[in-house]
């Protein structure tokens, strides 16, 4: 099989991640300026974007990394991962401790936020995943020569 076929039956399920990530984080920021005001809609809106770049940089690593055929993709995948949730705890921690920005979100919408974009992308990724088509697995089975003899 070609490599962009290859290439787009990958990305289809980080496709449908991304669709229903993205989908449940608007109803948690609709959800969040109906019951919180602007600050709820700016927490989960924040939280839904931090989450969901989590997860697409993540697809993208990964991709690269599966075209590695040694141990280089799985240091590149781990690296990547502990810098991305260095990063995310990071941001945490700065948003948490200084007093000009802690002020200015809801820790439960954004909780709220991280968790609706994390539930949706799992979703998606589970959905799509199934109904996925793995070509190997498509061709008719064949007996191997001389199992009739």
């Amino acid at each position: 099989m070609p490599q962009n076929q290859l290439t787009t039956r990958l990305a289809d399920p980080a496709r449908g991640a991304f669709v229903v990530g993205v989908g449940a984080s608007l109803l948690c920021a609709t959800a969040g300026l109906l019951l919180g005001g602007l600050q709820g809609l700016t927490s989960s809106v924040l939280a839904s974007i931090l989450v969901l770049v989590f997860f697409i940089s993540g697809q993208l690593v990964e991709g690269v990394a599966l075209r590695m055929a040694d141990g280089t993709g799985l240091t590149l995948t781990l690296v990547s991962y502990a810098a991305r949730v260095g990063l995310f705890g990071l941001i945490l921690w700065l948003a948490a401790s200084t007093p000009a920005i802690s002020g200015q979100w809801s820790r439960t919408w954004f909780a709220a936020g991280a968790l609706t974009a994390l539930i949706g992308w799992l979703t998606g990724l589970v959905v799509a995943d199934s109904r996925a088509r793995v070509p190997v697995y498509d061709r008719s089975y064949q007996a191997p020569e001389g199992w009739d003899r």
